[in-house]
């Protein structure tokens, strides 16, 4: 009974959304409001709100009220770091998912192409590879990179998705780039320069090999 009353709320709150009652940042009923028209424990509809809030799909402002969360990104990330502390996923799986999706991403812009805008982001963003004078800057023109190639498919489920992932791997790459000698910087910077210029040539077969490449070498670091 208390798992129905509990799954009960957490139903109701859903039930909201999809019907465009509830939009994000919107606020949500109060506890009490919730309470009688579920006719369940408002202990109950604390416990869900409280669930929700964990998952980052609700935020709860004190002396206001509780809001549905307008940063889904977030809501994805702390998802991401949950399973990977509880040991659902694993590092590795996280950098294999990175490579797969970056290889989807170059073939989708193949055959989709590519704003004036996108190119430009990419190629300021190789610019300053290059010229970088120390790493904080070469790894922040890194970031860039992908940045732009993932907002360059104007897929918004994407870019929410693999922002959020990213969230966690920026973490990663960037503690390995740091460590990483300045030879290794080098090949990892060309790999960025070899996908840029094969999706500008619409060769997907040495865009794939590139991508292969720039994660050869980040997995060679970080094993």
């Amino acid at each position: 009974m208390e798992n129905q009353e509990f799954q009960k709320t957490i139903n109701y709150i859903f039930e909201l959304i999809e019907n465009g009652m509830l939009q994000l940042g919107d606020k949500l009923p109060t506890e009490r409001a919730i309470s009688a028209k579920l006719g369940v424990s408002r202990n109950f509809v604390r416990e869900a709100i409280r669930s929700l809030e964990a998952l980052g799909l609700i935020e709860c402002r004190q002396g206001s009220g509780n809001y549905l969360a307008d940063n889904i990104k977030d809501s994805i990330a702390k998802s991401v770091n949950l399973m990977l502390l509880t040991h659902k996923i694993t590092r590795q799986e996280v950098f294999e998912f990175r490579r797969t999706m970056d290889k989807t991403i170059c073939t989708y812009i193949i055959k989709k192409g590519m704003s004036a805008e996108s190119k430009t982001a990419l190629a300021d963003s190789l610019a300053r590879m290059k010229s970088a004078s120390v790493r904080e800057e070469e790894m922040l023109a890194d970031r860039d990179f992908h940045h732009a190639l993932l907002h360059a498919t104007g897929n918004r489920l994407w870019i929410a998705i693999i922002e959020a992932v990213s969230q966690t791997y920026r973490n990663w790459i960037e503690t390995i780039m740091l460590a990483a000698e300045s030879d290794i910087m080098e090949q990892i910077n060309q790999t960025h320069e070899k996908i840029f210029n094969s999706i500008l040539d619409k060769n997907p077969s040495v865009c794939m090999n590139a991508v292969d490449e720039h994660y050869d070498i980040i997995d060679d670091i970080h094993i």
